[in-house]
């Protein structure tokens, strides 16, 4: 299947399909990536947009006073992000590919074909 007609047809079944296809487009590692590993690469983006955002937020809080409380909610809700949803999601993929295994996450890449069909999974 083409890439990006793959590709699209996953993002359709998220709540912001041009934000999911967008980051997919921009890594090179969609090409050659399945479902999962498009949800992997999607949940990478995440964590590391919300890290991002975090540092500039503390950095703000370090130079206004009178914004701190207000700045100090928007860090506690991207902590949340990072340090609880993501970790969930990636509990929650490696849970997905743990079963699709029968427990075995070294033979993922190998029989994911007949698992999943279409695409071989190369994003860890």
């Amino acid at each position: 299947m083409d890439e990006n007609k793959f590709i699209e047809e996953m993002c359709m079944r998220t709540p912001n399909h041009d934000l999911c296809t967008s980051i997919l487009r921009l890594d090179p590692r969609s090409k050659d990536a399945d479902g999962l590993g498009l949800t992997r690469i999607v949940v990478g983006v995440v964590e590391a947009k919300a890290e991002e955002t975090l540092n500039h937020i503390n950095d703000l809080i370090k130079g206004s006073e009178e914004q701190k409380q207000a700045l100090t909610s928007c860090a506690d809700y991207y902590n949340k992000i990072i340090y609880n949803d993501v970790p969930k999601a990636i509990q929650g993929l490696n849970t997905v590919a743990y079963w699709l295994t029968g427990g075995n996450l070294l033979e993922y890449s190998s029989t994911n074909d007949e698992l999943l069909g279409k695409r071989k999974h190369s994003v860890k």
